[in-house]
């Protein structure tokens, strides 16, 4: 296998990366695209750093920027999440993924992989989703496979559902996703040993709401979310977390009672104890709930170089010049 050509676009803290340091394939880490000054320190502190690093997607010249083998990119959720306001493309960010597709455009990769919260199906009555789709299928270039995943699916017990678009040459075979996998039980992600937490008086109320609504809370593993109000308490799933967000430290193990650390919340976003953050818990819970899953990418990834034929000419050798002869029947 050559050399795989990676771009990513509103990249936080490279899950890709860290996919592909599990899939031990040689990276050239030819941009990213990071407004974050704290996600882009990460960045630069990985062992493969991007190339180069654009600050701002919404003025970055597309037309000057590299061809890759694969393009990935995680346009922010807000707009699109059950969680957010919705307002979809009427918002900059929300505009952002039609920024990528002209990246696609002009460059055409070799794959792509676009990843949002499964709200983008229905925002603004579906027309966001449907005018993505149009624009990606009037390039007749590539077969696109749409699917939203879950992390428990992969591997990793959290309830965490994300919509994936991949494209994929015309000139091969339509993207399959890949099967699910058995979920590692919870409490092999968790620490023992570590004491529990003193806990606020909003956080006691919040976990007397859940205690009313799950009997065994207290006898079973459950993740609760302390930060919830009596009207936003979910029974959730045993042995499964819920999404990991932004605000995890509020995160709360019955089986423990503790809230989670920081290293068992990057667990369960697939990320490997080896991965050491460049900055302060509390940015790096925030990128942690931001990210993509390390797992599910990993096993999207392992998918695409499976079915491809990276040879060893040299970084871009999947790029668009050479789509024919890559993926010829």
């Amino acid at each position: 296998m050559g050399v795989l050509r990676i771009g990513t676009e509103c990249s936080g803290i490279c899950a890709l990366s860290a996919a592909l340091d599990r899939l031990q394939v040689d990276v050239d880490y030819a941009f990213a695209c990071e407004c974050d000054s704290h996600c882009q320190k990460q960045l630069r502190a990985l062992a493969v750093p991007p190339n180069v690093i654009y600050e701002n997607m919404e003025t970055r010249d597309a037309a000057s920027m590299p061809v890759v083998d694969l393009y990935v990119l995680g346009s922010p959720c807000q707009s699109y999440s059950y969680l957010g306001k919705r307002k979809g493309a009427e918002e900059m960010r929300g505009f952002l993924i039609f920024k990528g597709i002209e990246y696609i455009k002009l460059k055409l990769p070799t794959y792509f992989i676009l990843e949002n919260v499964k709200g983008f199906y229905t925002v603004q009555k579906g027309s966001v989703y449907k005018e993505v789709m149009a624009q990606l299928d009037a390039l007749n270039h590539y077969h696109i496979s749409v699917q939203t995943l879950n992390t428990k699916d992969y591997g990793v017990p959290q309830s965490r559902h994300r919509m994936y678009i991949v494209g994929v040459p015309k000139s091969g075979q339509k993207y399959e996703f890949p099967p699910s996998i058995p979920c590692k039980p919870l409490h092999t992600f968790l620490d023992d040993n570590l004491p529990p937490s003193e806990l606020s008086e909003s956080s006691k109320t919040s976990l007397k709401h859940y205690s009313d609504l799950i009997k065994d809370l207290h006898d079973t593993n459950r993740i609760v979310d302390l930060s919830a109000t009596k009207n936003y308490v979910r029974r959730g799933e045993l042995g499964i977390c819920p999404c990991v967000r932004i605000h995890s430290n509020y995160f709360y193990s019955s089986k423990h009672k503790r809230y989670l650390t920081l290293r068992e919340c990057l667990r369960l976003q697939g990320f490997p104890d080896t991965w050491v953050s460049q900055c302060s818990p509390t940015q790096t819970r925030k990128q942690c709930g931001n990210a993509m899953s390390v797992n599910v990418l990993y096993e999207l990834v392992k998918k695409l170089l499976n079915e491809s034929q990276i040879d060893a000419s040299g970084p871009g050798s999947l790029s668009a010049a050479s789509l024919a002869s890559s993926h010829s029947a």
